[in-house]
């Protein structure tokens, strides 16, 4: 994607530099059909996980999950804390309901 193009989604990243004791950051665009993949991606193989290793509990079941979802500045997306890259700053929060 080409930096005169203005389709894509913006994300904030922060900039290494400080400036009057602040930290500053700047807009990037990503590819939003790269996005999408790539959430679709992380979301079908965690859907698959979960049908091969169901998650049980002695008293009740699961009705909902939330993830926090890191988005970097080229478009990958990871469950946030499990490897996104330093610069991803913008964030997704997927709610997933099962079904009784």
């Amino acid at each position: 994607m080409s930096e005169e193009d203005t389709s894509g989604i913006l994300i904030e990243v922060p900039e290494d530099s400080f400036r009057g004791g602040s930290a500053t950051s700047k807009l990037e665009r990503i590819d939003a059909d790269e996005l999408a993949s790539n959430v679709r991606s992380l979301l079908s193989n965690l859907g698959s996980a979960l049908e091969r290793h169901p998650i049980s509990f002695p008293k009740g079941k699961l009705k909902e999950l939330v993830l926090n979802l890191g988005v970097s500045v080229d478009g990958k997306v990871s469950i946030l804390g499990t490897g996104v890259s330093a610069g991803a700053t913008a964030s997704l929060e997927v709610h997933i309901e099962f079904e009784d």
